[in-house]
């Protein structure tokens, strides 16, 4: 991964408090930012954990087992995000001090090519 990469994935990791990051919980929530040749994928999906048990008849014992589902519903939004600039401090548009800005050259392309 690119250190503009890395420093994205920092920023985006300050959002989200520490304890979010741990073992899913049963009904939980997961939110996934994708980076992938400049483009930021954001989805968002549940996780449903459903215990089930289950009989075996043909046993003499009759014995019961248990069985762990895992259901993941994608239930939105969806959307592709692309990074057009970092600015360090607090934002301010005529005298901010810019960490990186994309390219003039790049802004005014064709959305079918991607920038590596």
């Amino acid at each position: 991964m690119t250190r503009l990469g890395l420093r994205t994935e920092r920023i985006l990791s300050g959002l989200f408090p520490n304890d979010s990051r741990l073992l899913p919980q049963p009904h939980s929530r997961t939110i996934v930012f994708h980076n992938q040749r400049d483009y930021i994928f954001f989805r968002h999906y549940r996780y449903i954990h459903r215990n089930t048990i289950s009989n075996d008849d043909g046993n003499e014992n009759k014995t019961k087992s248990r069985n762990e589902h895992i259901a993941m519903n994608e239930v939105g939004p969806k959307f592709t995000l692309k990074l057009r600039s970092i600015q360090l401090g607090t934002f301010d548009s005529q005298f901010g001090n810019y960490e990186w800005v994309r390219k003039k050259t790049e802004i005014g392309r064709s959305r079918r090519t991607f920038v590596l």
